[in-house]
């Protein structure tokens, strides 16, 4: 098996994964549709955003794993990464101008306002798996100059 092959079938057992407990939490919905009805729209891209951003954060991980060998280390550089796309809209308020509009772009909690209040807006969908295709790619980028040395 090719490096690449092994990097996306990780990702996808992890995506499965997270699957089977996105899939397990729709109980919660399930139980609350019996006191009275629920937005739909609203529901299901939230659950969509839940998704994607879960996805995103994997692949996060995924290169940081991919960066040592070490899990302690590897676990502390995907927190950091993660931590950076996570405050990254702060660090915008606290700059302000053409600066946030630009920084804001890239903060993963801020793509899932729209999905959360059931707006569709694929340049968010788009966000999530961009973000997702890039870490993976990084990720096989890396191991195959391992590979190399």
């Amino acid at each position: 098996m090719s490096i690449g092959e092994i990097i996306v079938g990780k990702y996808l057992a992890a995506l499965a994964v997270q699957v089977l407990l996105v899939v397990g939490s729709l109980l919660y919905p399930l139980i609350m549709s019996g006191f009275g009805p629920l937005d739909q729209t609203t529901l299901w891209l939230s659950y969509l955003s839940m998704f994607l951003l879960g996805a995103a954060m994997m692949a996060v991980g995924l290169f940081a794993s991919s960066l040592t060998s070490h899990q302690m280390v590897a676990g502390i550089a995907g927190f950091a990464m993660l931590l950076v796309f996570w405050t990254i809209d702060w660090l915008g308020d606290s700059v302000g101008g053409k600066i946030k509009d630009f920084l804001i772009q890239f903060s993963i909690i801020a793509r899932t306002n729209d999905l959360q209040k059931g707006v569709l807006d694929f340049s968010d969908v788009i966000f999530y798996v961009t973000l997702a295709v890039v870490f993976i790619v990084l990720s096989i980028q890396v191991l195959e100059r391992k590979r190399w040395r």
